[in-house]
Protein backbone atom coordinates (compact mmCIF):
# COMPACT_ATOMS: atom_id res chain seq x y z
CA UNK A 1 0.00 0.00 0.00
CA UNK A 2 1.33 3.38 -0.82
CA UNK A 3 2.23 6.23 1.77
CA UNK A 4 0.81 8.91 1.85
CA UNK A 5 2.05 11.91 3.38
CA UNK A 6 0.17 14.53 5.99
CA UNK A 7 0.04 17.27 3.93
CA UNK A 8 -1.28 15.45 1.38
CA UNK A 9 -3.94 13.58 2.96
CA UNK A 10 -4.66 17.45 3.84
CA UNK A 11 -5.15 18.32 0.43
CA UNK A 12 -7.44 15.21 -0.36
CA UNK A 13 -9.68 15.47 2.34
CA UNK A 14 -10.21 20.00 1.32
CA UNK A 15 -10.97 18.30 -2.16
CA UNK A 16 -13.63 16.15 -1.27
CA UNK A 17 -14.90 18.88 1.23
CA UNK A 18 -14.67 21.21 -1.95
CA UNK A 19 -16.56 18.64 -3.90
CA UNK A 20 -19.48 17.80 -1.36
CA UNK A 21 -19.93 22.03 -1.29
CA UNK A 22 -19.79 22.06 -5.09
CA UNK A 23 -22.62 19.16 -5.05
CA UNK A 24 -24.80 21.99 -2.55
CA UNK A 25 -24.39 24.19 -5.17
CA UNK A 26 -25.34 22.56 -8.30
CA UNK A 27 -28.67 21.25 -6.09
CA UNK A 28 -29.39 25.05 -5.62
CA UNK A 29 -28.17 26.45 -9.35
CA UNK A 30 -29.42 23.32 -11.01
CA UNK A 31 -32.57 22.13 -9.23
CA UNK A 32 -30.66 18.58 -8.69
CA UNK A 33 -32.73 16.48 -7.49
CA UNK A 34 -32.42 15.79 -3.51
CA UNK A 35 -31.95 11.75 -3.98
CA UNK A 36 -29.18 12.94 -6.44
CA UNK A 37 -27.38 15.08 -3.77
CA UNK A 38 -27.70 12.28 -0.90
CA UNK A 39 -26.62 9.92 -2.59
CA UNK A 40 -23.68 11.94 -3.89
CA UNK A 41 -22.48 13.59 -0.82
CA UNK A 42 -23.19 10.23 1.15
CA UNK A 43 -20.40 9.01 -1.38
CA UNK A 44 -18.22 11.40 -1.22
CA UNK A 45 -18.27 11.69 3.19
CA UNK A 46 -18.08 7.36 2.61
CA UNK A 47 -14.97 7.62 1.01
CA UNK A 48 -13.65 10.19 3.08
CA UNK A 49 -13.98 8.11 5.74
CA UNK A 50 -12.47 5.07 4.49
CA UNK A 51 -9.24 7.48 3.82
CA UNK A 52 -9.46 9.07 7.10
Amino acid sequence: MAEISDSDMKEIENEIRDLINWVKVFETEYDLPAEVVQKLTSRLSGLATKLG
